[in-house]
């Protein structure tokens, strides 16, 4: 519908116009949004919920992708394009907020706090909290 330059709109036919655009605009993000209501987005997310209520545990990608009946692969695949990051990203960054608040509310080791955290080693839960944080643990503790 092309409108010549001469032609006024009231204020009336201007709302109506802009309703249909958005409209119109609204229904394009849909079509193009990855699928929010679709049954990969709906498993990443419960990969998530499991993520996080199983962090302390001895989590990874294979494990996490025989209880849900998925390939390893499938499961990067679903991070790649729902994620904002990988698998084991997400489950050292939610390692790593646990362990920062029990360094700052409990007197436990270094150690037990790797071990509590889901961490296979103390040296890897310092070298990954260094690389997260900027410090060790015990500096990150006396702050």
């Amino acid at each position: 519908m092309a409108l010549s330059q001469n032609t006024t709109l009231n204020e009336k036919d201007l709302c109506r116009i802009a309703e249909y655009l958005i409209t119109v605009a609204l229904d394009q993000l849909k079509k193009d949004s990855p699928g929010n209501t679709s049954k990969a987005f709906a498993s990443y997310h419960k990969i998530c919920d499991h993520i996080y209520s199983n962090f302390q545990s001895d989590l990874t990608r294979d494990n996490v992708a025989l209880e849900f009946n998925i390939t390893p692969c499938h499961v990067s695949r679903l991070f790649n394009t729902f994620g904002k990051e990988n698998f084991n990203s997400l489950l050292r960054r939610i390692r790593l907020e646990y362990a920062s608040e029990l360094l700052k509310d409990s007197r436990m080791t270094v150690k037990e706090i790797a071990t509590q955290a889901g961490f296979s080693g103390a040296c890897y839960f310092i070298q990954a909290f260094k690389l997260a944080y900027g410090v060790s643990p015990i500096r990150f503790r006396n702050k």
